[in-house]
């Protein structure tokens, strides 16, 4: 029991807005944002803008999943910290996740992301042209398969990371409310 039960179950409060916030916003560039900018992106003829909007839009989107990584972090600190949880092994595995994602924001948006942009000024236009027909050098080609490789690892660890999210909020979720001390006004 938790001598301050009500910071308690605001730490607790704030890790289920955070894992909402990024699990959410996961699910909105997946399922919506992405498909329908790409699609609207090519039935205007104006293809190449939708990943450098997606783009943009996941440069902001890291700047939170970050800020939630550390506020993940810190809630885990201070939960364990007011509970005495800190033998539980679901305390330890929550932290040991949110470390893990962590990692996995900081590398994706700080290292994968940015590589991406930077290469997609000189791979985009090859992709148009290949769209109209045109035939790429082998030279270009490869430049194209590089560029696919490195997306295709930037979605398999942000779907890892979703999976972790998840096993998070989990593990959060089985670790319960906080109980209400008995001598709290709260």
């Amino acid at each position: 029991m938790s001598k301050f039960p009500f910071a308690l179950a605001a730490a607790r409060f704030v890790t289920f807005l955070a894992l909402s916030l990024w699990i959410g916003g996961m699910a909105f560039f997946g399922l919506m944002a992405a498909p329908v900018l790409f699609r609207i992106a090519r039935l205007n003829g104006v293809g190449a803008i939708a990943p450098q909007m997606v783009g943009a839009m996941l440069s902001r989107f890291g700047v939170l999943t970050t800020i939630c990584a550390f506020v993940l972090l810190l809630c885990w600190l201070i939960d364990g910290a007011l509970s005495n949880a800190t033998k539980s092994r679901l305390w330890r595995a929550q932290g040991i996740i949110s470390l893990l994602c962590l990692g996995f924001s900081l590398f994706l948006n700080n290292v994968l992301l940015p590589q991406t942009q930077r290469e997609q000024v000189e791979i985009l236009p090859l992709i148009a042209r290949a769209e109209r027909g045109e035939v790429l050098s082998p030279a270009e080609q490869e430049k194209r398969a590089a560029f696919d490789a490195g997306h295709k690892s930037y979605q398999r660890l942000a779907s890892l990371n979703l999976w972790l999210l998840l096993a998070l909020l989990a593990i959060a979720t089985a670790r319960g409310v906080p109980r209400r001390a008995e001598n709290s006004f709260v």
